[in-house]
């Protein structure tokens, strides 16, 4: 059976820590196909400024 994590940002901002935390995985050799990434906005600015940053 394959392995999967689930990742869960509840602050996700501008997506900093979700990006971090998916680099350290890819870099722990953890495929990204294996990992769920789930991301909760609270801030109405927040989508703006990742779009922005992209």
């Amino acid at each position: 059976m394959p392995r999967k994590l689930l990742v869960a940002d509840l602050l996700c901002g501008a997506g900093g820590s979700s990006t971090g935390c998916i680099q350290a995985l890819l870099a722990l050799g953890w495929q990204l196909d294996d990992i769920v990434l789930a991301c909760v906005n609270h801030w109405p600015v927040s989508p703006a400024f990742r779009e922005a940053a992209e």
